[in-house]
């Protein structure tokens, strides 16, 4: 099949999503390159635990996207045993036969890319497109990629999850709907 579409894959743990994530999702959609933009909350990561569960990681996506013009899938969620990329790529390719995947990985991510699950196989279904995140360098790897810059903001979620479980003020890094979700629920050790 011809693949006449172009579609961006924006996955992630989002343990807590943050206007960080928001701000590369907004510059995403601004750029008008892409026909849809699918943003994947991850099941159960390969490279990290999660803190909060996947049902929560879930809701606080739905939250923070609103009313924007973007899919949000449940497939890792829904998957069981280890979230991987290869498994992701495949089910959505299935879903979307006419499109061109575009998976967008982070600067830091992508510096560790030839260690992923299945790589190879990974890398014949999608093309990287790399945002450069603050204080990481774009590594050169033999896989088919295209940069984007962004200025990403210097926001991690786990400085988002150390600063809640402190007591310490986050309300300038998350957007407001996702930080009272997070209250509500006491998820990282907030009261």
């Amino acid at each position: 099949m011809i693949k006449t579409k172009n579609c961006a894959i924006f996955g992630g743990t989002f343990d807590p999503i943050h206007l960080g994530h928001l701000h590369v999702i907004d510059h995403l959609l601004k750029s008008k390159k892409f026909d849809s933009l699918i943003v994947v909350p991850t099941g159960n990561p390969a490279t990290r635990q999660a803190v909060a569960s996947p049902q929560d990681r879930l809701e606080m996506v739905r939250i923070a996207l609103g009313n924007r013009e973007i899919e949000i899938s449940d497939c890792e969620i829904n998957r069981p045993g280890t979230s991987y990329a290869i498994d992701t790529a495949i089910e959505l390719q299935q879903k979307h036969p006419d499109s061109q995947l575009h998976w967008v990985v982070g600067s830091d991510a992508f510096a560790q890319i030839s260690s992923w699950h299945k790589i190879e196989e990974l890398a014949e279904l999608v093309e990287f497109l790399v945002v450069e995140r603050p204080g990481s360098k774009i590594s050169a790897t033999k896989f088919k990629s295209d940069y984007i810059k962004i200025d990403a903001l210097p926001i991690s979620a786990t400085e988002i999850r150390n600063s809640i479980n402190g007591g310490l003020a986050i309300e300038e890094m998350l957007p407001a709907n996702v930080y009272a979700y997070i209250k509500n629920k006491g998820l990282y050790g907030a009261s």
